[in-house]
C-alpha cells in the first residue's frame, strides 16, 4: 500500500522546486533465462505498462480466480496492471520450476501472500510480488524467506505525521531531522525496508512499529540493517535477517528483505525482465549485494 494513501500531499521539495528523486541504477536485461542456486537471489524489475497483445497473452495463462480478482479492481487500467503482473510472475515461475505457467496452483497466507501450492509443487522455491504505480519487482530464491517493495514516489506523503504513526520513535526522529528535501525519499527507503521484511515474514503493515531500521543510512553501501524484528510471523525468530536498498527507476523506491537459517554467502543479482526471443544466450547479470549469513550488528526480536 503507497503511504500516500493515508494522508494528503506534502510540501518537502528539493531546491529547483523538484521532489527529491532516488537514483537511477541500470538493470541488465538478462539474454538467457538465469539457473538459481543455492546462493543466489534474483529479483527482476518489469513494466506493467499495458500492452494489449501481451495483456491478451498474459490473460490466457491466468487462473480463473485471477482474472476474477481482477475485475473486483475500481479502474480498469489497474485490472490490465493485475493481470500483466500475475502472468509475468507466472512466466518466471514456469521458467525456474520448468512448468507450464498456466498449470502453476498457489495457496494464500493471512495477508494475501502468495506462494507455491506444496502439494502440487513440491520445490523449494521462495518468491515475493510487488508492484506500484506501472513498475513491478519479483524477488525468488531457494532458501529461507523473502519479502520485496517498491513505492512510486510521485505523490508526496505527509511524511511527518506518518512517520509518527507508523514508525518506531528512533525513526520517526530520524525522519524529522532530515532536511526537508531528504525527507521524503528517507521516508521511503524507510517504509519499504519495513515494508518488505513484513511480506517476508507474511506478517500485515500493523506491524511497521514492531520492526526497527538502522538509521541513517550509509550513503556509500545499499545494505540494510534491522535493529529490531518482530517474532509474529512462524519461524521468523529463528531466521537471521538482512535487506538492501534498490533503485527501479528515477521515481521510484524499492527494497529486499531476506531471512536465512543457513550460513554462507547470498548474492543478490537483479535483472530486467527478458523478452521472450531473448532467452537462448550468455546471461548477464549484475550483483546488487553479497550478505554473508548470519549478519553482523545487533538485532533485537521483538518479543
Amino acid at each position: 500500500m503507497h503511504p500516500a494513501e493515508h494522508s494528503p500531499p506534502s510540501t518537502f521539495k528539493s531546491q529547483d522546486n523538484c521532489p527529491l528523486m532516488p537514483r537511477r541504477v541500470d538493470w541488465p536485461m538478462p539474454v538467457h533465462f538465469p539457473a538459481l542456486r543455492d546462493t543466489d537471489v534474483h529479483l527482476w524489475r518489469a513494466s506493467l505498462s499495458d500492452d494489449a497483445l501481451q495483456r491478451e497473452d498474459y490473460e490466457s495463462i491466468v487462473s480463473s480466480d485471477e482474472r476474477q480478482r481482477a475485475a473486483r479492481l475500481k479502474f480498469e487500467h489497474l485490472q490490465h496492471r493485475f493481470i500483466i503482473g500475475r502472468g509475468i510472475l507466472r512466466k518466471l515461475l514456469g521458467h525456474y520450476l520448468a512448468i507450464a505457467p498456466d498449470r502453476l496452483q498457489f495457496t494464500y497466507g493471512r495477508y494475501g501472500k502468495p506462494a507455491l501450492d506444496t502439494t502440487q509443487h513440491p520445490i523449494r522455491l521462495s518468491f515475493n510480488v510487488s508492484h506500484s504505480h506501472t513498475m513491478a519487482l519479483f524477488a525468488f530464491c531457494r532458501q529461507g524467506a523473502i519479502g520485496v517493495d517498491i513505492e512510486h514516489i510521485g505523490r508526496s506523503p505527509d511524511v511527518l505525521a506518518l512517520s509518527q504513526r507508523f514508525f518506531t520513535p528512533r525513526e520517526h526522529q530520524f525522519i524529522r531531522s532530515s532536511p526537508s528535501e531528504q525527507a521524503v525519499l528517507n521516508f521511503f527507503r524507510l517504509w519499504t525496508c519495513k515494508e518488505a521484511y513484513l511480506k517476508a515474514t507474511g506478517e500485515g503493515l500493523s506491524g511497521l512499529q514492531t520492526v526497527e531500521v538502522d538509521c541513517p543510512f550509509n550513503p556509500t553501501d545499499d545494505t540494510i540493517r534491522f535493529l529490531q524484528c518482530s517474532t509474529t510471523a512462524r519461524d521468523a525468530g529463528s531466521y537471521a535477517w538482512e535487506a538492501a536498498q534498490c533503485w527501479p527507476d528515477t521515481e521510484y523506491v524499492g527494497a529486499i528483505a531476506l531471512g536465512s537459517i543457513e550460513t554462507g554467502t547470498v548474492a543478490i543479482k537483479r535483472m530486467g525482465k527478458p523478452s521472450p526471443q531473448r532467452l537462448s544466450s550468455v546471461p548477464t547479470l549484475d550483483t546488487l549485494q553479497t550478505f554473508t549469513y548470519p549478519p553482523t550488528g545487533d538485532i533485537r526480536l521483538n518479543q
